[in-house]
This record gives structure tokens, C-alpha cells and sequence, in this order.
């Protein structure tokens, strides 16, 4: 009995010993994913002033980010990624396409609904009464998926579509929307970053008032014709701000930021007390925030 108790005291030790290393093991890897981190947030500040600074010494082009799908060069010259969020923005859904079974059996004997390129087009042609000129997927899944379509006539419409793997893998149309009467909407995501001191005097006691609270703020104000928003995090030395995106649609201001909570010991390089920054864009709309993520290191 004394031989068998020692045995599992012995083993339970080994059991022990193990857990401790792979504890310490896991610990040493988060301590590297967070030096990555800091890292990578360095790289994405230093290439921001990049940016700013060839803003600064050339005309902005806009550019747009989704996967690009395009039959001609679009004839907008609005970002694609700001129209995008219009349609998720409205109220107004459009309209649903639902399918019987008597009907996708006769759409599989078709070999062309296969494409969804092809059925996109046949669509436009015969439900809208409309030519593409240009179309691109948007969205993060390809099956359903989204896509921004513009027709010659600078109309816009998102069609949502879905491929039917109990159906030969065939395509149908599941929704389209439309932006009505909209041909170039006013869409920017041109602004300027400021740094407390660069700011007028009502600016910068307006911002100053905003940044003696203790608690995550965004607020914005209006003067001469510009814009002012103001997002602080916490009175924390590890919270951190991070804006995403700056974006005006009509007369409304729409501002994406990433508020982030790092550990004791963070690198101050890497935190962002606050953002202050100037929208050149007369307008009597609200500003709407949103925080797409909170992240705590």
C-alpha cells in the first residue's frame, strides 16, 4: 500500500510539473503576441503619418477596398466601401426573391445559372430593365453573396444572391435594393488629424473640458464651416484609441473607431490618449460613432 501511494503521489507530481510548463509555456507565447501587437500598431501609426503626409503634397484619390469584379471602369467617382454602408445604413431592405421547388428545378437545366456572373446580368437585364457598366462583391462570404452593382445609367443597387447546392449549384437572385435618385453621393473620407495645440482657442478649450473626464468620451462640435470630433478613452495610462474610418453621407458624419485596453507595462508609443479631428465639410447632420471593437490586450 505504502509502494502504490507513493507511486500516485509521484505521478500526480508529474502531473503537476506539466501543467506548470505549459502555463508558463502559454504565458511566454502571450507575451510575445502582445510585443507583436505593439508592433504592429507602431507600423499602422507610422505608415498613417506616411499617408497624411503624401495627402498633404498631392490631390486625394479615393480608393475603394472590396474584391473588385468589375466589367468596365465604374463611372462614379464615389467610394464604394461608403456606399456599401448606405444600403446596411437604410431602413428600406428592397425587395425578396423566394423560389419553388418547380421552379429551381427548371432554372438547374440550365448550365449558365451556374455563373453567378451570368445570372446577375440576366436579372439586371430583365427584372431591372437595366445594362451593368460595373459590379463588385462586397461583404466578407462569397456564398450568399453581395454585390454593388452600378447600371449605365449611374443608378446603384445591391443584389444579394445565393448559390443552391441541392440544386446543381446553380445561382438565384435573393434581394436587390436601390439608393433612389442618388448619381454621385457625396462621399468622403477626407479629413485632417490635429494635435491639441494646432487646434484654435474655442477648440481647444472645448477639447480640453472633454479631456479633464475620466470616463471614454466622443463627442463633436461645429465652427466655420468645419466639423470637430473628439473621441479620449479613459483616464487609464493602458487604454488606447485607434480611429478606423471618417465618412460623410449627405450631411451626416459617420466616424469608426477601435478602443483597446492594454496591460501594465505597454509600450507608451503605442497609446492614443485621444483623436482630434477636423472634417472640412459644411453640413447641419449629426455625427454618428461606432466602435467596431474593444480589444484588451
Amino acid at each position: 500500500m505504502r509502494i502504490w501511494g507513493l507511486s500516485v503521489i509521484v505521478a500526480m507530481l508529474f502531473v503537476s510539473l506539466a501543467g506548470a510548463g505549459f502555463y508558463i509555456g502559454t504565458l511566454q507565447k502571450e507575451g510575445e503576441v502582445a510585443k507583436l501587437q505593439q508592433k504592429v500598431l507602431q507600423l499602422h501609426k507610422m505608415l498613417a503619418v506616411v499617408e497624411e503626409s503624401a495627402k498633404q503634397r498631392e490631390t486625394p484619390v479615393i480608393v475603394a477596398t472590396p474584391v473588385n469584379e468589375q466589367i468596365n471602369k465604374p463611372k462614379l467617382d464615389a467610394d464604394r466601401d461608403g456606399i456599401a454602408r448606405a444600403f446596411e445604413w437604410t431602413d428600406d431592405k428592397g425587395t425578396g426573391y423566394t423560389y419553388s421547388e418547380e421552379q429551381l428545378t427548371v432554372l438547374q437545366q440550365d448550365s449558365q445559372n451556374r455563373d453567378y456572373k451570368q445570372v446577375l446580368r440576366r436579372f439586371a437585364e430583365q427584372e431591372l430593365q437595366k445594362d451593368i457598366d460595373s459590379f463588385q462583391t462586397i461583404g466578407s462570404t462569397l456564398n450568399p453573396r453581395r454585390l454593388l452593382v452600378v447600371t449605365t445609367d449611374n443608378s446603384l443597387y445591391e443584389i444579394s444572391m445565393k448559390k443552391r447546392s441541392t440544386h446543381d449549384q446553380i445561382w438565384t437572385v435573393e434581394g436587390s435594393n436601390t439608393l433612389s435618385g442618388i448619381e454621385k453621393p457625396n462621399e468622403t473620407e477626407l479629413y485632417h488629424l490635429l494635435k491639441l495645440d494646432d487646434a484654435d482657442e474655442e477648440v481647444q478649450a472645448w477639447a480640453k473640458d472633454l479631456l479633464e473626464t475620466p470616463e471614454w468620451k466622443n463627442e463633436w462640435m461645429r465652427k466655420d464651416g468645419k466639423t470637430y470630433v473628439l473621441i479620449k478613452s479613459s483616464s487609464s495610462e493602458s487604454d488606447s484609441i485607434e480611429l478606423e474610418s471618417v465618412r460623410v453621407w449627405g450631411e451626416e458624419l459617420y466616424v469608426d473607431y477601435q478602443a483597446l485596453s492594454y496591460g501594465d507595462g505597454a509600450d507608451p508609443a503605442v497609446i492614443n490618449d485621444y483623436v482630434l479631428i477636423e472634417v472640412p465639410v459644411k453640413g447641419a447632420g449629426d455625427a454618428t460613432f461606432r466602435k467596431t471593437v474593444f480589444v484588451v490586450e
